[in-house]
């Protein structure tokens, strides 16, 4: 369980971490389109692997209100069917 939650926070904070890369580029006019879809893919895909590894974790109540990891996966699909077919074709 603790391999699970060390994965989570780790990989969480790494997206975080090039997210706030990227948008210090931005800020210093320097960003390009291509970083902003990689960006995308990493951070989507990295929460992906996140949400089933927590759906994995709490099992008994992934599925309830309490815990609305189901419902982020479905939103992270969607995310992902949507933004994979646009991430690299500008």
């Amino acid at each position: 369980m603790q391999d699970k939650l060390v994965f989570m926070i780790t990989e969480i904070s790494k997206a975080q971490l090039l997210a706030l890369h990227v948008g210090k580029r931005k800020d210093q006019n320097r960003l390009d389109p291509v970083h902003v879809s990689m960006l995308k893919m990493n951070n989507v895909s990295m929460a992906m692997e996140t949400a089933r590894k927590a759906r994995i974790f709490w099992a008994p109540t992934a599925s309830s209100d309490d815990y609305c990891i189901m419902r982020h996966m479905n939103n992270l699909e969607s995310v992902s069917t949507y933004e994979g077919i646009t991430t690299f074709i500008a």
